[in-house]
């Protein structure tokens, strides 16, 4: 009887020192425990090399993990078990693959498990020969995850966040949260982070370098306050501006040369997350023109108040757009900021993604036209049309006052339109190359060169295109460049209905009509025939009172 007490005392000794100097845990990102160095999954051991192990992976996407021969004695103590340790530095384990792994390391191989499921981990700590299969898949795949969180302005250290594409940040302790972008909700500032990989398994980790908050999942719209240690506060944001899944452009593009609430132009898309648009830039703007974006059109044309939180632009003001940053990515600022890009003439399309808040422009940006004179352009004299390369050059000797005469004949139902120009384009239809070099008045129509408008002096606009519009006649133009105004006169020209000559044509040119009819006075055969019918009767008194009246 002794000897056989004695006998089972050692066989149960000997499987002591056996368990002993062979337990092999998991521990880390899919672990149940997370990373804890006391804390793992127990491996089962097949034979005094070979270990294996099923765990239920819940988190799809690129997993960090480790293998340790012991556990610490406390949540801090990864220094004691870092000589027990396998893993390998960015190694990654492929799925039915056999990989050696590195022992007395703090670095993690990771895994990408494509689904959720029970997978097998086999391990020989003689050989260090890791292989991991996917055994049986969960009927119940976790759901895609895509949001924002947001973290106070008074908050302080790191963050460490990741999801299954992986890390975000590329080194411990993370990215320094005051180097976040930010944004204003509901008219608060916060700091922002943003996932828009579609993730299943996304996490957090506040830490201020030596102290560390435990694995989070992010909440969307959900507020965070940290200020070291190993706790963080958090709120949800509640009612947030809804943006909408409309994009649209504000400001001087395709023509349009004023910055209005309530106009832009509508990016196309076909998933709301890629938009897309061609656009025209003029270069009205001393060369240039300038935009940024927009979810949401307003009422009134001036409610900047109102649609600040849906606006959002470039990283910073007036961003140029040059020939070395044409087809590469660009990061666009956060929602509820102003920064406008600054573009020079030429034709753009613009593709922007709103998930990863990145923009492309591609395209062409034209060589800069100089300003060479003063031309017009239009229906006068030899030009032949409205050609952006053809105009009737104005003489000066200064560079600052030009002057010259113009022929309209009055090819459009009785009127020529014309404008001015600083320079001509290489092309008839390079219109947007000269915009910012033509000149016009500040008016919403035509300004018709009238009997009250000759002679006076007529602001003009550098990048306007408004065109003058005149009747048939030559009128003799001065162009002051310093001054910005120009000033039309014509001589020996009768007005229509003038039958006095005294340069205006009302009810005295009646009573005069009159007198020449019956004999009273003198018949001017050139005033008096208002009708042209080669006749002076009281039809040109019907046809005058007819323009009095201004129903011809």
């Amino acid at each position: 009887m002794k000897k056989t007490i004695t006998t089972f005392c050692l066989l149960l000794m000997s499987l002591f020192a056996l368990q002993a100097n062979a337990e092999l845990w998991l521990i880390g990102a899919i672990s149940p425990d997370g990373w804890v160095p006391n804390k793992g999954v127990g491996f089962d051991q097949v034979d005094s090399v070979n270990y294996t192990l099923d765990l239920e992976v819940t988190k799809t996407g690129q997993q960090y993990y480790s293998l340790t021969t012991m556990l610490g004695a406390t949540a801090s103590d990864w220094n004691t078990i870092k000589p027990y340790r396998f893993g390998g530095t960015n190694l990654k384990v492929e799925l039915d693959t056999e990989t050696e792994l590195v022992e007395g390391t703090d670095d993690s191989p990771y895994t990408i498990f494509d689904k959720a499921g029970t997978y097998t981990f086999t391990f020989n700590v003689e050989t260090h020969i890791i292989k991991v299969t996917l055994k049986e898949e969960s009927q119940d795949q976790p759901t895609p995850f895509n949001g924002t969180i947001y973290v106070t302005k008074t908050s302080t250290g790191n963050i460490w966040a990741w999801d299954a594409a992986g890390n975000y940040s590329e080194a411990w302790p993370g990215q320094d949260i005051t180097t976040l972008e930010t944004a204003t909700v509901n008219g608060e500032e916060y700091y922002t982070f943003t996932y828009n990989h579609n993730s299943t398994a996304p996490g957090l980790i506040f830490n201020d370098g030596t102290s560390q908050t435990p694995d989070l999942t992010p909440v969307d719209k959900r507020v965070y306050d940290y200020n070291g240690g190993s706790t963080v506060t958090f709120t949800d944001l509640g009612d947030v501006v809804d943006l909408g899944n409309d994009i649209f452009i504000l400001g001087e593009v395709n023509g349009n040369s004023q910055w209005a609430t309530n106009v832009g132009l509508q990016m196309a898309t076909e998933d709301n997350i890629t938009y897309f648009t061609d656009v025209v830039i003029e270069g009205t703007n001393g060369g240039y023109n300038y935009f940024s974006f927009t979810h949401k059109l307003m009422d009134g044309d001036q409610d900047w108040e109102a649609i600040a939180p849906y606006r959002f632009g470039a990283v910073s003001n007036d961003f140029e757009i040059t020939n070395e940053i044409l087809d590469q990515e660009i990061d666009l600022g956060p929602d509820g900021t102003s920064c406008a890009f600054k573009a020079p003439a030429g034709i753009y399309t613009i593709t922007l993604n709103i998930q990863t808040r990145k923009i492309t422009f591609s395209g062409t940006i034209y060589e800069p036209i100089e300003a060479s004179g003063v031309y017009v352009m239009g229906d006068v004299n030899e030009n032949g049309g409205w050609f952006a390369n053809v105009g009737t050059a104005l003489e000066t000797t200064d560079n600052v006052v030009y002057s010259g005469d113009i022929t309209t004949l009055g090819q459009n139902d009785g009127y020529s339109y014309f404008g001015f120009t600083r320079g001509l384009a290489e092309g008839p239809e390079e219109w947007n190359r000269i915009a910012h070099l033509r000149m016009g008045p500040e008016a919403e129509g035509d300004t018709e060169l009238t009997s009250e408008v000759l002679g006076e002096t007529i602001e003009l606009k550098a990048g306007y295109t408004t065109a003058f519009k005149a009747a048939a006649g030559t009128y003799h133009v001065v162009v002051d460049l310093n001054a910005m105004t120009v000033v039309f006169t014509q001589e020996n020209v009768l007005l229509k209905g003038d039958v006095n000559r005294d340069g205006k044509v009302n009810v005295s040119d009646v009573t005069a009509l009159v007198n020449m009819i019956l004999g009273v006075i003198n018949k001017d055969e050139e005033s008096a025939d208002v009708n042209h019918d080669g006749k002076i009767n009281v039809s040109d008194v019907t046809a005058l009172i007819n323009i009095i009246l201004g129903v011809i």
